[in-house]
C-alpha cells in the first residue's frame, strides 16, 4: 500500500494489478480494530484492507498514518 499525492495505491494480492483510490473519491475511512475499510462515493465496492499480517504496533501506526493523510487531504475520517 502507498500513499500519494494522487491517493492511495495497493494490490489486492501480492504481483496483482494495482489499484489506485483518489482522494477525490474517498467518502470516509472507517477504522476498525482489525484493519480499515475504505468506503468510496458513486456504487464503487466497499475495499477492505487488512493489517492482520502485520504486528500489532505496526498495524496501529499505519492506520494512524493513513487517517492523518486522509485527513489532510480533506477525507472525513469516523472512528469505528
Amino acid at each position: 500500500m502507498r500513499l500519494s499525492e494522487r491517493g492511495l495505491t495497493f494490490r489486492l494480492a501480492p504481483l496483482s494489478a494495482k489499484h489506485t483510490v483518489d482522494w477525490g473519491e474517498l467518502a470516509r475511512l472507517d477504522l476498525e480494530l482489525e484493519g480499515a475499510r475504505l468506503h468510496r462515493t458513486g456504487d464503487a465496492p466497499t475495499m477492505h484492507l487488512r493489517f492482520d499480517a502485520l504486528p500489532g504496533d505496526t498495524a496501529h501506526r499505519l492506520t494512524e498514518h493513513l487517517a492523518d493523510t486522509a485527513r489532510a487531504r480533506g477525507v472525513p475520517v469516523y472512528p469505528g
